[in-house]
């Protein structure tokens, strides 16, 4: 009797076994199938059991809060394999709606795996085309993808809201390995006063004994308000921000070094105009008439060479960055009330610092007012553009 017990026991388990192997060949054949017929529907699962979890395919991840997973999709979009497309396909949006950008006008959803080829050129359908592809972002994900149901929300990418001690922290962070870099930092499109530097000087701590050139501190202080840190990408020293994932390279623009030189060289050559009309008296040898020219010429032209490559750290940065822009969203025909609320990360970092500064400095009640004051000086002179208040 027990080793009929046995007998069946064993019997059970090698038909159980059998169902299992059959079952496991049937999901194989299966996927197979899916994989060889074209994009595939996936559904959202639970997590498999554990057992059989080394078969399956890796979860794919669904988190619509998450800011890290946006982050990382956002950095898949590169300006040669997504140039020249409309606001309403902005990388933002694109990324909000769960895409990644895998090839030059490629989206491709990382959940589902649809793919949307987005190419723009007939002005005609232009318009036509944007509405479709903008409908697109929803309507292409596959029917059962989550996407299609819940995206980001657009307060995902606006600038954080943090204490201004913290604020201040990190300009600090960005700023003092850029002042390393001495004259190397670019020469800054920008208006910077002495009560510009002598703030920006007081806010990074370097009155005591820190002898640093103002140039330095006013270059390296710009940046840092606008986001942008110093980085080393494939041989080069960079200019990169972390929330456009912008890069420039150093070696593009005229640095400091390079415009005390172009001065110098200036200096001379009014000194050699100077000496040509000493008196009134020709000068003596045509030859060296015909130097000061060249001299002359040489100069203008690395002048004029040199001027369109000063560095704007506004718009140097994407359109979209939150740096800039405050929450990534278009700006097109947007009424003035709807711009003044949008508040430009290196706006809100600037009124922090000087609210940190001025009231070390100060501590009474013509605080708020003072920083008030050289907010608005200082944020007509960085960015001349027209400004949210």
């Amino acid at each position: 009797m027990q080793q009929d017990t046995i007998d069946i026991i064993s019997a059970t388990k090698r038909s159980l076994s059998a169902i299992y192997e059959n079952s496991l060949e049937i999901s194989r054949n299966t996927v197979n199938e899916r994989d060889s017929s074209g994009p595939s529907t996936k559904q959202i699962k639970l997590a498999p059991d554990q057992s059989v979890g080394s078969i399956l395919p890796a979860q794919k991840l669904y988190r619509p809060l998450n800011k890290d997973d946006f982050m990382s999709r956002l950095a898949t979009f590169k300006e040669l394999t997504w140039a020249f497309k409309p606001d309403c396909l902005n990388p933002v949006e694109c990324a909000r709606h769960g895409w990644t950008n895998v090839g030059k006008d490629w989206l491709k959803c990382e959940y589902c795996d649809e793919q949307m080829l987005v190419k723009l050129g007939n002005l005609e359908l232009e318009e036509h085309l944007k509405k479709q592809y903008q409908e697109g972002l929803v309507a292409v994900h596959s029917a059962t993808c989550p996407w299609r149901e819940r995206q980001c929300d657009i307060s995902i990418y606006k600038f954080p809201i943090l204490l201004d001690q913290v604020v201040k922290e990190n300009f600090q962070l960005r700023a003092f390995p850029l002042i390393k870099l001495g004259d190397k930092l670019p020469i800054i499109k920008a208006e910077m006063t002495e009560e510009f530097i002598q703030t920006m000087t007081s806010a990074l701590s370097l009155e005591n004994g820190n002898h640093v050139d103002p140039l330095v501190v006013g270059s390296a202080a710009c940046l840092a308000l606008f986001g942008w840190e110093y980085g080393y990408f494939e041989g080069l020293e960079v200019l990169q921000c972390k929330a456009c994932f912008r890069r420039c390279a150093l070696i593009h623009y005229r640095n400091i070094a390079r415009d005390k030189e172009i001065q110098k060289e200036q200096e001379n050559v009014e000194q050699t105009s100077n000496d040509k009309e000493m008196g009134g008296h020709i000068i003596k040898d045509t030859e060296e008439s015909h130097a000061a020219a060249n001299v002359d010429e040489k100069a203008e032209g690395l002048v004029q060479n040199l001027k369109d490559l000063i560095f704007d750290t506004e718009t140097q940065h994407h359109w979209y960055c939150n740096w800039v822009n405050g929450d990534g969203r278009s700006t097109t025909n947007k009424t003035s009330e709807e711009l003044a609320k949008r508040h430009p990360g290196w706006s809100i970092t600037l009124e922090s610092i000087l609210k940190c500064t001025n009231s070390v400095t100060s501590g009474d009640s013509s605080v708020s007012q003072k920083s008030d004051n050289q907010f608005n000086n200082f944020r007509n002179a960085l960015s001349p553009r027209p400004q949210q208040s």
